[in-house]
């Protein structure tokens, strides 16, 4: 059985610029998080591996209406797509350990890149020493 390993990278943003952007609906799924006694940390690891929060139905389905709204509501505010990423660290690399907020909609292409963005592929790739 060979190991792989992959390359994986996030935009991310810190809870308090989400806070400052979407006051309102930031508090409002931290409430619905601390109702549903599920962490941050936990939410953000069931989404990233689209698996099921431990806890009741009716809690599940309030953290997710209150996510999408935050989410719309940020969007609209900065422009940007909020969702979340997790992961665990397994050395002093990683630059993520637990639940972030990440973004989309971050870059856009230069007049050159546009002009050949068809023929343009984004790769990732680790080594081994």
């Amino acid at each position: 059985m060979s190991m792989d390993n992959y390359a994986c990278h996030a935009d991310t943003v810190e809870i308090d610029f989400v806070k400052q952007h979407c006051p309102i609906e930031y508090e409002d799924f931290r409430f619905a998080l601390n109702n549903g006694e599920v962490s941050f940390d936990s939410f953000c690891y069931s989404t990233s591996i689209q698996d099921e929060l431990e806890t009741e139905e009716e809690n599940k389905k309030f953290i997710e209406e209150t996510f999408d709204t935050l989410c719309k509501a940020f969007e609209k505010a900065t422009g940007l797509e909020l969702g979340c990423v997790h992961h665990e660290a397994e050395d002093r690399a990683d630059d993520l350990d637990g639940g972030a907020f990440s973004v989309d909609g971050v870059y856009s292409l230069t007049e050159a890149g546009k002009k050949y963005e068809k023929s343009i592929e984004r790769k990732f790739w680790t080594t081994f020493g």
